[in-house]
């Protein structure tokens, strides 16, 4: 399923059958990125900025990359993947109720205008915490 904001294609999500692991999701989203035939280079679909896997019960977000950024041979804990929480740091999970607060107009534009960073060095775009100021904050302040 593909989010379009202003006609242009922000946001894909992949959703998985329960039991399926959000992680296969990632690797077939990564899979389709690579395949010429897809579009990803070409395309509206170079766009995106942002992906999200479900199989319902476990929500997972992460930045559009190259695929150098994506080791699947990694432990799990250093994928460069997101659960949303709010303020006091409890992970929302549930695709309900992370669709209800992660998809909300103004919330998701946030994500992707205001705590979408990239990091010139490695050429990678990094998803900030929306609640959680630091230094990256107060970098990014500087460019908008």
């Amino acid at each position: 399923m593909l989010l379009l904001i202003n006609g242009v294609s922000a946001v894909q999500i992949e959703l998985k059958s329960l039991g399926i692991s959000p992680r296969r999701a990632m690797q077939q989203i990564v899979d389709y990125k690579n395949d010429p035939g897809n579009g990803y280079t070409r395309t509206l679909l170079c766009f995106v900025q942002l992906f999200i896997v479900s199989n319902r019960t476990d929500t997972w977000y992460f930045t559009n990359n190259n695929s150098r950024h994506f080791s699947f041979n990694a432990e799990e804990r250093f994928l460069p993947m997101y659960q949303f929480a709010p303020e006091d740091n409890s992970k929302i999970t549930h695709l309900d109720e992370f669709a209800e607060q992660f998809l909300a107009k103004c919330t998701l534009g946030k994500m992707i205008s205001r705590y979408t960073v990239l990091v010139a060095s490695e050429q990678k775009l990094l998803m900030m915490r929306h609640y959680k100021p630091g230094p990256l904050a107060e970098v990014q302040r500087e460019f908008y």
